[in-house]
């Protein structure tokens, strides 16, 4: 292992165990297609809802993360438990099927869906909210594709 400043590092497992509670192990390639989407949910609505164009049969993942920080506590002096709040992101077809869908958690901050052998055309993502969080919350959507990039509209 050389040092070097590239975003490399070894932990060991037993560390890496008592410095996190849960980790997630997501598999990456460097030739897959991308696309993001960044938005905030600033209380308009209890539901955002956007369009994903699949230019070609293919598998693809529709990942969301929020950006901001995890946890809020309810109270500034931390008398209070943390405030939890969730959201649920679905993907739905032309016919408004259920294709999958993911909970995203202020523990957890992110998930995603893995759609296989998806046929070309455009779907419907929609994400709801439950609880509000403390205040408004950045939100990255994220495509990733195995032939063909999948836009997020």
């Amino acid at each position: 292992m050389t040092k070097a400043n590239d975003g490399i590092f070894f932990m060991a497992l037993g560390d890496m165990h008592k410095g996190f509670f849960q980790f997630d192990q997501f598999l990456y390639r460097d030739d897959w297609k991308v696309d993001n989407k960044e938005f905030t949910d600033d209380y308009a609505s209890d539901m955002y809802s956007y369009t994903i164009d699949n230019p070609v049969d293919q598998d693809f993942l529709i990942g969301m993360n929020l950006v901001n920080k995890r946890k809020y506590m309810q109270t500034d002096d931390c008398s209070q438990k943390f405030y939890d709040f969730y959201y649920i992101i679905e993907v739905y077809d032309s016919d408004y099927n259920s294709l999958g869908y993911a909970y995203v958690t202020s523990d957890l901050g992110s998930g995603d869906i893995k759609l296989e052998n998806l046929s070309t055309g455009q779907y419907t993502v929609e994400i709801y909210r439950y609880n509000n969080p403390t205040e408004p919350e950045n939100i990255l959507l994220t495509t990733w594709a195995n032939t063909e990039a999948v836009k997020i509209n």
